[in-house]
């Protein structure tokens, strides 16, 4: 290889000489450095990706902020735990049992049904507006 001959070709080095500003290893790392984006691909083989739907540069943007977005959800909670929450959210009728008491779906004992066994009933407005147990939101109308 002669002076002005790299790998990249037969190259001359214009202005290479004392006083130039450039020398001849900042014009191989100027080479280098385009060699690097060569792999990323030519403008034609871009155009041909972004043609056939490969993401532009607004769309990786986007797809950074979504993924911002999911994290920030992923802190809150899975959709599973979101829909048990819900679901506990969700007023629930206390069941009546044995004539005796009424329970959550959690089979914890709510209130009792009679005041004085079997004459006076125990209002229903005294029932707590949720399980003390699993903290299900109870429907006492």
């Amino acid at each position: 290889m002669t002076g002005n001959e790299s790998k990249y070709g037969n190259i001359a080095i214009i202005g290479g000489g004392r006083g130039s500003g450039r020398t001849l290893k900042a014009h191989i790392d100027i080479l280098q450095e385009l060699e690097a984006y060569r792999t990323i691909g030519t403008v034609e083989e871009l155009k041909s990706m972004k043609e056939n739907g490969a993401f532009t540069g607004v769309e990786l943007a986007q797809l950074a902020a979504m993924q911002m977005r999911l994290k920030e959800y992923s802190a809150i909670g899975t959709i599973e735990e979101f829909k048990a929450l819900k679901e506990k959210d969700t007023p629930y009728k206390p069941q009546e049992y044995e004539d005796r008491y009424y329970a959550c779906k959690c089979d914890n004992i709510l209130l009792p049904k009679w005041r004085k066994y079997p004459t006076e009933l125990m209002p229903k407005s005294e029932g707590l507006p949720h399980c003390m147990a699993c903290g299900q939101k109870l429907d006492w109308q």
